[in-house]
């Protein structure tokens, strides 16, 4: 996965990215969280199944599931292109769930369609 965000970031025409049950974990999707806030055309992501929460048994090298999550709510409130997110089945406690929401819910004013956000 991080190979995958450093392709993004550098400037991929990639529209939808399938990484279902790749285990890249928090660090894989703060990476891939991160370089979707750089402008790329993103349409669709697949993150379900990763291990990205804290409850998901395993860890990742040296990301918290606090850090992948608030890296996560930044795309979700700055990303134009995004409308679909599944992060479905990544052990995220509660805290997390809401604050993912709400960054679906809220954004910044760029977004002309809402997210469909799975969690």
């Amino acid at each position: 996965p991080l190979s995958q965000a450093a392709a993004l970031a550098a400037g991929s025409t990639l529209r939808r990215l399938d990484l279902h049950e790749c285990h890249c974990g928090a660090d894989g999707a703060a990476a891939l969280a991160e370089a979707l806030t750089s402008g790329v055309a993103l349409v669709s992501l697949d993150l379900s199944d990763n291990n990205i929460g804290d409850k998901s048994g395993l860890g990742s090298s040296g990301v918290s599931a606090d850090a992948a999550v608030e890296a996560l709510a930044r795309c979700l409130r700055s990303s134009a292109s995004l409308r679909e997110l599944d992060l479905r089945l990544n052990g995220f406690d509660a805290v997390h769930l809401e604050e993912l929401a709400a960054a679906a819910r809220e954004g910044d004013g760029k977004r002309r369609e809402p997210i469909e956000l799975r969690l």
